[in-house]
């Protein structure tokens, strides 16, 4: 096993519960942070259009709810706008720092190569220290291993950034270097006896299999300074030494012409113990200590800016330029007391990592701290009147400013659908951050065009320090932008590589690439052909697969199966798997998904939507139905010979078996809507949180084949139809209407007088429009359920029937007599048919103005209260988001703007309330 490399971006919003992703917690209301004046404006306009849209409902005439689901969701919700016009004085003392000379440091005492002369040096240079990597290494601060040689002095920066928020912190780092900062120290005795288990125990498997290469990174990391060598048996004798193995990682770089080569990267495993479980760095690394960390959202946030600026510019080409800050962690130095701490060793040599390596949790928010700051500063750079013919970058050539054009000028642009959450587009081009990778999204103007492909680099020269030339470097040094780099991806075009995926911003689609789509299909084909695999290796596929899944999130759903076998106990991770039938079949299902991840999704379901279909369903142990807000209605019984009529334990299995019939039902009334969003609503949590997540139940479980069974067919239906679900539980006293078609008679107790003398469908569809006017559609019908959808929905109960049959206790033994056949089997016991699930359509004998008229009226939800039930929850919800889900903030630099945080909700609880 080997440490993380690259964290996967977080995977697109669902609005499917309380908590909007399952993956998301949101802080409690005392942490929101104090509003700036533009959170303050964009509150107070939020307010306003609520406010409207509750006065709304009074004005709402006519007999029937309308049709039309504007009334529920009347308005969007705006974000702050940070376009502000940064002081002159500040762009003065950029084009001063720019123009100022960076001394560059002295040339080590240390030297770093691996031949016996150095590592002879470098170890009599600690033994002169006594073995005090601090003492040691405050000798060397003139020097390129001195604490911030990277960067330009402080008293440079802080003429550009002294007022960012971060400013105290990259001064910190940039004097002492990152410490580790435990919730606990190891005893002397721990760490002597881990740092000897892991000398003793050596490297990761993926390193020794590869030595060779291992040999080669960790090379190249010496000439640059990045580690120092040693001779590998003086490590027992530093001071507060830790060793830990080191592995091989692969993944995809970028060619000067643009094509994506495999590479591989050396990885640190700092999660690794061996004596105890905490014994590992990472384990015990306090996170709270460092710089919060956002840039998990960071595609999210470009395909919202994305969106919002199609839909106010339909017609205006929008590109996307990336800039990849080079050797990124490596720019960073470690306080001594943590370079002490991450050793790896490598035949017979130990490498003390001086810069930050890669495996270590504290060093993507160590690292985020400086590039969040940079891209701050860059996008302060578009909000001023920066001129780049005045002054500019000296790493920016011009063949780096020439725009790419995959598309012929006369290529539609597909639409936008406005977001139910709207980035304010004043200023229309922004920066977005991923760790080391700046990503820059902007309309084609003549002035955006002019400006944006030098304000990132600007940004980069004003805070680094600009690299002298290879004869004045004292150590081998890369550009902080390589020239290739800047070729292949900074030049800006409508088609571009970002974060692993291909964003269109012409046809608005993100793709998985050619390669990866290739190599992964290739490996499902293996599988599929073989049979068989290995849990390693089925883990590697499961990985891929959920990647692809970003675009498809309800895709996840077929990688349950997989998932369950990678638990299987087995001797080994080589251990060979044989796959099951359903398994193969998951496999070949993927494959189509790949090939629409592949083709292409379109961005429009990727972002968070206002619901363009509305409808509800509820059950009971003896029924279901629903309707759609275009009047759709639909009933099935559970007939009363079956296993589970009249058991509560089975509700939970009908209620998300109703909520998926009223989805499809959506599905098929949207069939010539583009992307629909489909909001499926119910007063059932477990229900509604299956939708998206049906792997958490046991497979023992009797609701285990059942909701299996409907997540994965609602799953198949909903992404091969284009559309987007959300789910949204609501309070059973306004469900009125649902819950009404979901049981007759007297089989509940209480009796409703619409439904006491079990009318068929034709007669209850009259009396619920006669009461309950007000809140169903004019075009409210109960009919029968399209043919595939019955056939799905009685598929359903029977697997349910035979999940009940299966987990009943056996009864004791039944004595029979001579030639009685005995207990029936489970097969001819199912009571379950499409005929028998059915309600009577049309009899002539039932009345419509029945007594039940004049008895108190049945249904007691108002049409206000019905709005309010689906509206309130769904706004409160959007509120609750962290805004840096949809919206970096910028103006950080100059303005009030406060840096992007997971605490800030998209509306402050107080007001999201009202």
């Amino acid at each position: 096993t080997t440490a993380p490399t690259r964290p996967e971006p977080m995977p697109p919003p669902t609005m499917a519960s309380s908590s909007v992703n399952g993956d998301v917690s949101v802080a409690p209301p005392d942490s929101e942070p104090q509003m700036d004046p533009a959170r303050s404006l964009a509150v107070e306009r939020n307010l306003q259009r609520i406010e409207a849209a509750n006065q709304s409902d009074q004005a709402v005439i006519g007999k029937f709810l309308p049709s039309d689901p504007k009334i529920f969701f009347p308005t969007r919700l705006l974000g702050p706008d940070d376009s502000h016009s940064p002081p002159p004085e500040w762009l003065q003392h950029v084009k001063s720092v720019a123009a100022t000379d960076c001394p560059t440091p002295d040339a080590p005492t240390f030297q770093f190569g691996t031949d016996p002369t150095s590592l002879k040096l470098n170890s009599q240079l600690l033994e002169d220290a006594e073995f005090d990597l601090d003492r040691l290494l405050m000798t060397q601060q003139t020097t390129t291993v001195g604490h911030g040689s990277e960067f330009r002095p402080l008293d440079q920066l802080v003429t550009i950034i002294g007022n960012h928020p971060s400013f105290q912190y990259l001064c910190q780092t940039f004097t002492s270097g990152m410490d580790y900062i435990f919730t606990r120290e190891l005893s002397e005795t721990e760490r002597t006896t881990e740092l000897l288990a892991q000398l003793e125990r050596g490297n990761h498997k993926s390193a020794t299999d590869d030595e060779p290469s291992v040999a080669k990174l960790i090379a190249k990391d010496v000439r640059h300074g990045f580690s120092l060598p040693l001779p590998a048996d003086i490590v027992p004798r530093i001071k507060g030494a830790l060793v830990q193995p080191c592995g091989l990682a692969t993944q995809f770089g970028l060619s000067a012409d643009g094509s994506r080569i495999l590479k591989k990267r050396l990885t640190h495993d700092l999660s690794f113990s061996l004596t105890t479980d905490d014994a590992s760095v990472n384990s015990r690394i306090d996170m709270s200590q460092y710089p919060e960390m956002v840039y998990g959202w960071c595609l999210l946030r470009i395909i919202h800016f994305i969106v919002c600026l199609r839909s106010t510019y339909p017609g205006e080409p929008i590109m996307i330029s990336k800039f990849d800050y080079s050797d990124a962690y490596r720019r960073i130095s470690h306080h001594a007391k943590a370079a002490a701490q991450s050793i790896v060793v490598l035949a017979g040599v130990a490498y003390l990592m001086l810069r930050l390596a890669f495996g270590g949790s504290p060093n993507p928010p160590c690292f985020c701290g400086f590039s969040e700051t940079l891209t701050d500063v860059a996008n302060e750079l578009s909000c001023s009147d920066y001129d780049p013919a005045q002054f500019s970058s000296p790493t920016v050539q011009p063949e780096h400013l020439q725009p790419r054009s995959p598309f012929p000028d006369d290529a539609p642009f597909a639409t936008a659908i406005p977001p139910a959450v709207e980035v304010p587009v004043t200023l229309t081009s922004r920066k977005d951050c991923f760790i080391d990778d700046i990503i820059a999204v902007f309309l084609a103007t003549k002035r955006n065009l002019h400006r944006e492909g030098h304000t990132v680099p600007l940004a980069v020269h004003v805070l680094s320090r600009p690299h002298a030339g290879s004869a004045h470097e004292p150590i081998q040094r890369r550009p902080l932008l390589g020239p290739e780099k800047l070729t292949a991806e900074g030049r800006a075009s409508e088609l571009a590589i970002v974060l692993g995926w291909l964003l269109n911003t012409r046809q608005l689609l993100l793709s998985l690439p050619d390669d990866k789509y290739k190599a992964w299909s290739a490996d499902i084909d293996e599988l599929l052909q073989q049979h068989s695999t290995t849990i390693k290796a089925l883990e590697s596929t499961i990985g891929r697969l959920n990647h692809a899944a970003y675009v498809i999130p309800l895709s996840r759903h077929f990688l349950n199966r997989l998932r369950a076998r990678t638990n299987t106990p087995v001797p080994g991770a080589n251990q060979t798997l044989r796959l099951s039938v359903p398994e193969i079949e998951d496999l070949r299902l993927w494959s189509s998904l790949l090939r629409k991840a592949h083709s292409g999704i379109s961005l429009n379901l990727l972002t968070i939507r206002t619901p363009t279909r509305v409808g509800w369903s509820d059950s009971c142990p003896f029924g279901l139905g629903g309707y759609t807000q275009t009047g759709r209605a639909w009933r099935l019984r559970i007939p009363p010979t079956c296993v589970f009529f009249g058991d509560d334990t089975a509700n939970n299995v009908l209620e998300f078996l109703g909520m998926a019939i009223t989805a499809l039902l959506m599905l098929d009334d949207s069939q010539s809507e583009q992307y629909p969003c489909l909001l499926s609503l119910g007063d059932n949590t477990s229900a509604i949180g299956w939708i998206f997540k049906s792997g958490r139940l046991p497979r023992n479980s009797p609701y285990f084949a059942p909701v299996q069974m409907i997540a994965r067919h609602l799953a198949l239906q909903v992404t091969n139809a284009d559309a987007q679900l959300t789910s949204q539980h609501l309070p059973g006293k306004f469900n009125d209407v649902a819950d009404l078609l979901s049981f007759e008679g007297h089989l509940r107790g209480t009796p409703n007088p619409l439904t006491t003398d079990c009318p068929p469908d034709d007669v209850l569809t009259h009396r619920i429009r006669a009461t309950c006017s007000q809140i169903v559609p004019m075009n409210f019908e109960i009919s029968p359920l399209p043919p595939d959808i019955l056939s799905f929905a009685c598929a359903v109960l029977q697997t349910t029937e035979q999940s009940w049959m299966r987990n009943k206790k056996p009864r004791g033994k039944i004595v029979t007599e001579s030639g009685d056949g005995g207990a029936n089997s489970l097969s001819s016991s199912i009571f379950v048919t499409p005929t028998s699930i059915l309600y009577q359509t049309s009899n002539n004998s039932f009345s419509p103005s029945a007594s039940w008229c004049n008895t108190e009226f049945p249904i007691s939800t108002s049409r206000e209260q019905l709005l309010h039930s689906v509206r309130n929850p769904w706004w409160s919800r959007l509120c609750a988001m962290p805004l840096a889900m949809w919206l970096r903030r910028f103006g950080q630099v100059t303005g009030p703007a406060p840096s992007t945080t997971k605490a800030t909700r998209s509306l402050p609880p107080a007001y999201a309330q009202q």
